[in-house]
């Protein structure tokens, strides 16, 4: 097996994976860039020559690219990669959940200190065409906060009633 093959069978991760080209001659070029400081640092260490294998830039790029290709796909097949992703999801969904129920909490907030605004100021007309004009948009409230939100609605208009 060549020096630029992966399979896991021929792979090694202690092994320099240097070649340009396959057992049959076989090569792709390819142009990249790199930021300055990880340029720098690569022809540091080729410079250097702390490990013969790499004789120049692209020979540590091919053996950077092999290893890594070689780590993502076995990342790819083990279940991690699904774990991680479901993971991911499970959380992003929480967050989704808790923002839901802060908004939620936010909008009631808000309408307890409107409604509160038009009791103190004797404005029992408003918070009534304020309060049934909420009420008549409930179908828009997620059902999960439905009750609360009409429970709500219906104790402000029994106090603007009440007056």
């Amino acid at each position: 097996m060549g020096s630029w093959e992966t399979q896991s069978s021929g792979y090694d991760q202690r092994k320099f994976y240097t070649q340009a080209s396959d057992k049959k001659g076989h090569w792709h070029q390819l142009n990249i860039k790199l930021p300055t400081t990880v340029a720098g640092e690569i022809a540091k260490l080729v410079q250097s020559g702390a490990i013969d294998e790499y004789t120049s830039t692209q020979a540590f790029v091919r053996d950077a690219i092999i290893h890594r290709l070689e780590y993502i796909s076995r990342y790819i097949e083990s279940e991690d990669l699904r774990r991680e992703i479901s993971l991911h999801t499970i959380h992003a969904e929480a967050i989704l959940k808790k923002d839901k129920r802060e908004r939620f909490r936010r909008m009631m907030l808000d309408i307890q200190e409107n409604c509160q605004y038009y009791s103190n100021h004797g404005k029992l007309e408003e918070l009534r065409g304020y309060v049934s004009g909420l009420l008549d948009q409930a179908v828009y409230v997620p059902e999960e906060h439905r009750p609360e939100y009409i429970g709500e609605l219906e104790q402000q208009l029994k106090i603007a009633q009440r007056y």
